[in-house]
């Protein structure tokens, strides 16, 4: 479901880069599942913090600058631009996002977790602040 998100996420920017400002104090490109859209992601945001026009040309040059092909590059900047039809949902596709994220972060913090009889206390107050 996540990665169905990002990719709709990334083709709205691709629509419209002004979307940026509805998901920019949502997301971090950490959040997304796929290395090359959250990747896509931060060079939009980078475009955003910079005042800079984010294109398919940009794009091409700043990740095949990072070792990604220039068939991977179009071939998923397209699949996001076919699975989008319009912008305005960006914010519920972020939503999905940011909750698939929490979700792998608690998994991840409880899978570590190992809690014994006399520090119960402690570390329940520790993954409470993790969790937070």
């Amino acid at each position: 479901m996540s990665y169905l998100a990002e990719q709709n996420i990334i083709g709205s920017l691709l629509i419209d880069q002004d979307c940026m400002e509805k998901v920019y104090n949502v997301l971090q490109a950490d959040m997304f599942t796929s290395e090359f859209l959250g990747r896509v992601f931060l060079e939009y945001q980078r475009g955003y913090e910079n005042r800079y026009e984010v294109n398919l040309v940009t794009l091409s040059q700043k990740l095949a600058e990072e070792n990604f092909s220039e068939t991977l590059i179009l071939e998923e900047l397209k699949k996001c631009s076919l699975s989008t039809s319009i912008s305005t949902n960006i914010q519920s596709y972020a939503e999905v996002v940011l909750n698939d994220y929490k979700t792998r972060k608690a998994n991840d913090i409880l899978s570590k977790t190992r809690i014994s009889p006399n520090k119960v206390d402690v570390q329940i107050g520790e993954i409470i602040a993790d969790l937070e």
